[in-house]
């Protein structure tokens, strides 16, 4: 029997005839139990499939999805996956393509879904062979379209990687009349490449409203002494509370790290003994998981509540630059093209 293994994991009828398949090997082939059909006229091996991860499977499908349909290009959530930004949350299972022309989808409405608008070409790019939109275009449209956790998340990552903001403000300046652009307004107002994770983009995006805008990756140091005692994920300057965004996995080794017992009894220890000495120079420590974004009241209630009343012995700088943070200049700012016309 012929092996699957020189084919994608989504594979169809071309991908076989390239390998050197004819027709009739391939018909036979995927008639056999070991092949499962994942979408009309696309197929996979059963196991490989249902072994590999959400985005993994999302990938293959629209790798498959940008060739049958020819002009049409990879967008929003789907590109967002192409170009290895933050896995969101809520992921729609149908492949998200975006062209300019009116392409009939038939039986392929169930895994497909195509957006009609205009895509000039600098608003696309390639990624591993396979034509996706824009790092400035997709965050812009993960923004307009996803929940707001996950559209900062990609947006946030877009920036990191060094996208400049105002590359963002002329794309949606171009979507003004768009549905979810007051939302991209939004995303665009507080983006902010120092985040270095989706959880803590979206406790970003949860809080806001809740409470002001943390200074994202500050370093903390003793003021008497020069020693380094941490480098925390968010501070709020004016409540002077530390907030730790503690996914499960950074504890239980998910992330890569040792999963072994002792490992993580290690790394909880680690953690309380850094929330102490950050207390003991007078900063209120408030540490939280995705579970706690449900409640975005609670939570910004007890960050509320760490408020120290003590004196402050902390010496706080940017962990990106190593600036104090009154001279920091590392959020970002919304520098404009030469063209805004010409980024939309």
């Amino acid at each position: 029997m012929l092996s699957l293994d020189p084919l994608p994991l989504a594979f169809d009828r071309r991908d076989a005839m390239r390998a050197g398949w004819t027709r009739h090997q391939f018909h036979r082939r995927v008639a056999a139990p070991d092949v499962v059909e994942v979408a009309p006229r696309l197929f996979a091996d059963a196991v490989s499939w249902h072994l590999a991860g959400r985005d993994e499977r999302h990938r293959a499908l629209a790798r498959q999805a940008e060739a049958r349909y020819g002009g049409a290009v990879v967008s929003h959530a789907s590109a967002a996956l192409l170009h290895r930004l933050p896995s969101p949350r809520f992921l729609d299972d149908a492949v998200v393509l975006t062209g300019d022309k009116e392409h009939p989808v038939g039986d392929d409405a169930a895994w497909v879904r195509l957006q009609r608008s205009r895509l000039p070409d600098r608003l696309t790019t390639e990624v591993d062979g396979v034509r996706v939109t824009s790092l400035a275009r997709t965050a812009v449209d993960c923004l307009r379209v996803l929940p707001r956790m996950d559209g900062l998340a990609v947006a946030d990552a877009v920036v990191r990687g060094g996208v400049v903001p105002g590359e963002l403000v002329a794309v949606r300046q171009a979507q003004a009349r768009w549905p979810g652009a007051r939302t991209a307004r939004w995303g665009i107002g507080v983006v902010d490449g120092r985040r270095e994770s989706w959880l803590e983009s979206a406790s970003v995006a949860v809080l806001d409203g809740w409470l002001p805008l943390p200074v994202p990756q500050v370093e903390v140091r003793d003021r008497a002494s020069g020693l380094f005692i941490a480098r925390v994920d968010n501070f709020w300057r004016g409540l002077r509370v530390v907030g730790e965004a503690d996914g499960v996995a950074k504890y239980r080794g998910l992330d890569g790290a040792d999963p072994s017992e002792q490992a993580v009894t290690d790394r909880l220890i680690a953690a309380s003994i850094r929330a102490d000495r950050l207390r003991d120079l007078g900063l209120g420590v408030v540490r939280w998981g995705a579970s706690d974004l449900r409640a975005p009241g609670v939570l910004s209630a007890r960050v509320r509540a760490a408020r120290p009343t003590g004196p402050c012995r902390a010496e706080l700088s940017c962990g990106v630059c190593g600036a104090g943070l009154e001279d920091c200049r590392c959020a970002p700012a919304l520098f404009m093209p030469t063209s805004a016309q010409e980024a939309a």
